[in-house]
């Protein structure tokens, strides 16, 4: 007991330590699929954790299977084990690998996980691809407007002064407006700078990232490709864990934590 309880401890160690950067989705989908392979194939489970943990090039990811490995070896269940580790796999991967152990399908379920996070992978590229395209007609936008307030402009200005004649009072104020931001562009890229970093950290929150999906939602061309496509994350992922053996209030409640 003394030593489970130190291997406990030591793998919640490992899980402050590990970032979901550091172990990515894709390498988790590609564990449950060749997982599911080797259950299928008739490998116990700790045999299959031995070897995918001596496979896995991610250092981190190959640690975490070891101790996933001991924790079935000394009897643990696999997703009790796994639950260890929410930051990796989350209750909803958790959820559906306990149903497998209980149901003797736990090969079928791997198998069912691995599609799931597939297509988890598959449906952010889409939506990534979808905002791509404002995110790059903005970027553009800005660029313009600093060539012109930072270089056309002043170019302007100096064939204005050249003849000496009073200017419009539209056009005076747009040199006028360009005088300002050259002057002050020190202040303008400590407060650009600040913006962004301020913005970043706001993004992490879940107040900050439910405005940005609500953002999403309202972009002109692209709201509505973003709202199917999340529909159609719901509606695979509810019926996923349907067909995996979830009760329909638990399923209901992981797929609104998704």
């Amino acid at each position: 007991i003394k030593k489970e309880a130190l291997a406990r401890q030591a793998a919640r160690e490992l899980f402050t330590l590990l970032r979901p950067k550091q172990i990515k989705m894709s390498e988790v989908a590609s564990f449950f699929r060749q997982l599911a392979t080797m259950l299928e194939g008739g490998v116990n489970l700790s045999e299959c954790l031995d070897g995918l943990s001596s496979q896995t090039e991610n250092k981190h990811f190959a640690h975490l299977l070891r101790q996933t490995r001991e924790y079935v070896a000394w009897g643990r269940k696999f997703s009790q084990a796994l639950s260890e580790y929410p930051r990796i796999f989350p209750p909803l991967v958790t959820e559906m690998i306990a149903v497998g152990e209980e149901s003797g399908l736990l090969d079928e379920v791997t198998s069912q996980v691995a599609s799931y996070l597939e297509g988890q992978i598959d449906l952010k590229k889409k939506v990534q691809n979808a905002t791509r395209y404002p995110v790059f007609i903005t970027g553009f936008f800005l660029l313009v407007v600093g060539v012109m307030v930072f270089y056309l402009i002043p170019q302007f200005k100096q064939i204005f002064a050249s003849y000496e004649a009073e200017l419009p009072a539209i056009t005076q104020f747009v040199l006028n407006t360009s005088d300002f931001f050259i002057r002050n562009l020190p202040y303008e890229i400590i407060l650009l700078v600040g913006l962004v970093v301020f913005g970043l950290g706001y993004l992490r929150t879940e107040k900050g990232k439910e405005r940005l999906d609500r953002i999403k939602l309202k972009m002109p061309i692209v709201a509505k490709l973003i709202y199917y496509l999340v529909l159609a994350r719901v509606c695979r992922t509810l019926g996923l864990l349907l067909h995996s053996g979830v009760p329909l209030v638990m399923a209901l409640d992981h797929t609104a934590a998704i």
